[in-house]
């Protein structure tokens, strides 16, 4: 290992706290775009709001909104009411897990946390498309996986990858759960257990580049300039 390679090895592995809570739901919109707490509300006027402080207009009130989305939309605010929140679904809305209960101990005894909630399931099952926000929210997808498994260390993925390997099973990996490719989305024609390998809670830094965290914290630097510093 060269020296700047040791420079840059941590003694050990620095867990942090994941961005995105193994319940999803909890903090991000399960049949829509963005944080619950961040969205357009609709006052008496009528008068919008976007709720919430992530963002820079967060709790302040937009007085051209509803003309630009009269005169954009032809949608009149004032007449046109929002549709009431959809509920989670029940447990019964999608099929069964297709998986047997041989394959389950087997996971169980890995070690790694796993669900096999509908909600779970349903919400790694799409990415942010229109077509997705769209279906999950008017429709139902025909297929969606049938377990979600959480690693958390290179090991773990070790482990669920061999197991899919011994039991002839998909694996579909899921991040941030912002693709707009259709990635994540099931094949709707397969019959083998596809199993949904969550990313979300692998929040260890094993290394870093020292010169990159140097400059990425010199505010004299322009963004471009951050980006580029090596």
């Amino acid at each position: 290992m060269s020296k700047s390679n040791q420079e840059n090895q941590l003694k050990g592995p620095i867990i942090v706290k994941s961005v995105i809570p193994k319940n999803r739901q909890e903090l991000i919109k399960w049949n829509g775009w963005g944080y619950n707490d961040s969205k357009f509300v609709i006052k008496e006027g009528p008068e919008v709001y976007f709720s919430g402080k992530r963002y820079l207009i967060g709790e302040l009130r937009l007085p051209h909104i509803v003309g630009w989305v009269r005169d954009t939309f032809n949608i009149d605010i004032g007449v046109q009411k929002p549709k009431k929140i959809q509920e989670l679904p029940n447990e019964d809305k999608y099929p069964k897990p297709n998986i047997t209960d041989e394959a389950l101990e087997q996971i169980s005894k890995l070690g790694i946390s796993y669900s096999t909630k509908v909600i779970d399931r349903l919400i790694r099952a799409h990415g942010q498309t229109l077509h997705e926000i769209y279906t999950i929210q008017n429709s139902t997808f025909e297929r969606i996986p049938d377990v979600v498994l959480w690693p958390t260390c290179h090991d773990d993925v070790v482990k669920i990858v061999t197991f899919a390997q011994e039991n002839n099973t998909v694996i579909i990996p899921y991040g941030g759960g912002t693709a707009v490719s259709g990635a994540p989305e099931c094949p709707k024609h397969e019959n083998r257990t596809i199993i949904c390998l969550d990313t979300s809670q692998m929040n260890r830094i094993l290394w870093y580049v020292h010169q990159l965290y140097y400059y990425l914290l010199s505010k004299e630097l322009s963004k471009t300039e951050r980006y580029w510093a090596n």
